[in-house]
C-alpha cells in the first residue's frame, strides 16, 4: 500500500476481505508511529539524563575546589547525587562518591550538635553580654571546624576601647572549642569530605567534559521494567 497498491488489490490477490487488510495496515502505521516517537522520547530523555549527571559533577568538582563542608548535592532539576553514585556503580569512582555522600549527609547533625555546644557555652554567653553577636561566635567556632583557619576570621569586635580584649576572648574560645567532642568529630567528617573530594576531583573533572558518562542506574532511560 506505501507503493500504491489499493486495499482492494491486495484483498483480491490473497484472498482476504479489504477491511480486514485496511485494519491490519493501520494497526501496523500506529505501531511504526509509536516506535519512532518511543525512540525520540528515549534519546531525549537520556540527553537530558547525562545533562544532569554531568552537572551534578560539575558541583561536586566545585565543592572539592574551594573546600566546602560536606553537604546535599543535586543537580539543577533536583537530581540527587546519589543518581551519579549509583550510576558508576560499583567502579572505584562511584565507591568513592558513594562514601563521599554518605559523610555529606552524615555532617548536618554534627553542626547542629556543635552550635548547640557552642551556643551553650558559658565563655560563650559572658562574651556576649560585653556586646559580641552569640550568631557570629557560633558561627566562627563552626568555620573553624570546617577548616578555616582563625586567622583568616574577622574581629568580633573593632572599633571601641577594649576590641582588643575581647578579641582576644574569642581567641581564647576558639582554642578551647577545639577540644570539645563535639568539635572534633564535626572536624574529621570535613576532613574526610575534603580528603575524598581531593581523590575524586581528577575523575570528576574528567566525567563532566564527557559527552556521555557509561552507567547505568533507576534514571537511566532505557531502565524501565528493570
Amino acid at each position: 500500500m506505501d507503493r500504491g497498491t489499493t486495499a482492494a488489490s491486495i484483498a483480491v490477490r490473497d484472498g482476504y476481505d479489504a477491511r480486514t487488510i485496511l485494519k491490519h495496515v493501520r494497526r501496523v502505521r500506529r505501531a511504526g508511529r509509536a516506535a519512532t516517537t518511543r525512540d525520540q522520547l528515549l534519546l531525549e530523555a537520556q540527553r537530558r539524563h547525562q545533562e544532569h549527571l554531568a552537572a551534578i559533577a560539575g558541583a561536586l568538582v566545585q565543592r572539592a575546589r574551594v573546600g566546602q563542608p560536606p553537604g546535599t548535592v543535586r543537580s539543577p532539576d533536583g537530581l540527587p547525587g546519589s543518581a551519579l553514585a549509583d550510576h558508576l556503580g560499583k567502579t572505584p569512582t562511584g565507591k568513592l562518591l558513594r562514601r563521599l555522600l554518605t559523610v555529606g549527609d552524615d555532617y548536618p547533625p554534627l553542626e547542629q550538635a556543635l552550635r548547640r555546644r557552642a551556643e551553650g557555652e558559658e565563655w560563650v554567653a559572658l562574651l556576649v553580654t560585653k556586646g559580641v553577636s552569640r550568631t557570629v561566635l557560633v558561627n566562627q567556632v563552626v568555620l573553624l571546624a570546617e577548616g578555616q583557619s582563625a586567622d583568616s576570621m574577622s574581629p568580633v569586635a573593632s572599633g571601641v576601647p577594649n576590641a582588643d580584649a575581647l578579641n582576644a576572648e574569642r581567641d581564647a574560645i576558639l582554642r578551647a572549642a577545639q577540644r570539645w567532642d563535639e568539635f572534633k568529630k564535626a572536624r574529621l567528617c570535613c576532613d574526610e569530605a575534603r580528603d575524598i573530594g581531593r581523590q575524586l576531583l581528577d575523575q570528576l573533572d574528567v566525567l563532566r567534559h564527557r559527552g556521555y558518562i557509561a552507567g547505568s542506574c533507576q534514571y537511566c532511560a532505557d531502565a524501565e521494567g528493570d
